[in-house]
This record gives C-alpha cells, structure tokens and sequence, in this order.
C-alpha cells in the first residue's frame, strides 16, 4: 500500500528523454529507500517470525520495470533480508516462507525431542541404577529368606518334636518299679482281703 509509486507516474507521464530519466533514477532511488526503511523496522523477531520481510509491488508491470531498469535491486534487497513480489509472484512466494516456516518448526521441534530423549535418557539412567540396587536387597532378602525357611526351621521342628516326643512318654505315666525281694528271696506278696461269710 505504502509502495512509492510517484516517480513511476511521471516517468510515464514524461514528454521528453530529460525528465524520463530523471523520474526513472528517483524512482529506483524511492525502491531503494523503501527497502531500507522496511529493512531497519523491527519486522523480524528471532523467536516469533521468519528473518525475512516481504516487499509487495501492487503491479506487475512496475515489478517487470525495476527488473529491467535496476538489475542490482532484488540481490539488494534480498542482502537486507527483504524480498520483492508482485501479484502474480505472491503465492508463490508466500508458498515458500510457508514450507521454510514449517522446515524451521519442524527443526526447532526435532531439537526439542532431543532435547527431552537426554533428559529421558539421564532419569532412565538413574532409576536403572536404583533398580539395580533394589534387586540386590531383594536378592538378599531372598537369600535369607531360603534359609529360614529351610535350615533353621528344619532344626527347630526336629527339636520341637523332641520335646513332643518327651511329653507324649510323660502322659502314659512312669513304668512301674520292680516289688523288692523278701529276706527268704520270695517276692512280697500282698495280703488277700479277709472272707466274709455269705448267708
């Protein structure tokens, strides 16, 4: 909207070769300026935009007419980072920034991803390292475990069947003594209970 396109007016508006040429370099001059003045606002933000600014000629025969009369202007313009298109030329244009756009955020993403795989990378480094020393007090546990349950419970139940064995003789009461000889050598014999009469 804000292309200088005055001079360009009177170049075809020049009735002789004096003033073409005069309105033809102002014009050229008025490009040039306007590629600087877009060059040093701040159009581009390193983190929000792309780093190059787009120049819109309204006009496709002003655009063949700066080809054809200042031959240095695109390389320019492109120097300070700003391209030049006309209608015909600005999708195509905008066609490319889309796919460098999207190649720059696919690049920014790609580092990102492996930005979190080392950080993956580490955290999976350490809980390995801890799992490693969890499995080794388990393997001991383990360990002790076995032997519990089988050395010294093997021991314990053989003496507590011992003991069982003790109580059980205890509980059928003690064997009795042999009767102790008589001075005759006759065992001692009990006296019988005296008769009774029956009538």
């Amino acid at each position: 909207v804000k292309f200088p396109i005055d001079n360009y007016v009177r170049f075809l508006d020049a009735d002789d070769d004096l003033r073409r040429d005069q309105a033809r370099r102002s014009f050229a001059r008025d490009v040039r300026q306007r590629v600087k003045e877009i060059a040093d606002r701040s159009y581009i933000d390193p983190d929000r935009t792309v780093d190059t600014v787009v120049l819109f000629i309204p006009n496709e025969g002003v655009y063949a007419f700066l080809h054809e009369n200042d031959g240095d202007l695109i390389d320019h313009a492109l120097r300070q980072k700003v391209v030049l298109c006309s209608p015909l030329t600005l999708f195509s244009v905008l066609a490319v920034i889309r796919q460098a756009v999207d190649s720059f955020r696919l690049e920014r993403r790609g580092d990102e991803i492996l930005e979190y795989l080392n950080g993956f990378r580490g955290e999976w480094s350490k809980f390995t390292e801890q799992l490693d020393k969890v499995g080794k007090h388990l393997g001991t546990l383990q360990n002790s475990y076995d032997s519990l349950q089988g050395t010294r419970r093997s021991v314990f139940e053989r003496q507590l069947q011992r003991i069982d064995e003790l109580e059980a003789g205890e509980a059928s009461g003690p064997a009795a003594p042999d009767p102790l000889p008589l001075p005759d050598g006759d065992p001692a014999v009990e006296p019988a209970p005296p008769l009774r009469e029956v009538g």
